[in-house]
């Protein structure tokens, strides 16, 4: 179950896709050792 939240997150243009490219990342078999993540406008 999910947070009202993380329900604005996830329905967030672009949001489920660039999860899913951080998770294909994490993946690669030299694997990323970091993965930063921001957000516009301070939010």
């Amino acid at each position: 179950m999910s947070t009202p939240a993380q329900d604005v997150v996830l329905n967030t243009s672009g949001t489920r896709e660039l999860l899913a490219n951080l998770a294909d990342c994490a993946d690669l078999p030299a694997g990323p050792r970091r993965i930063a993540i921001g957000c516009a406008d301070g939010l």
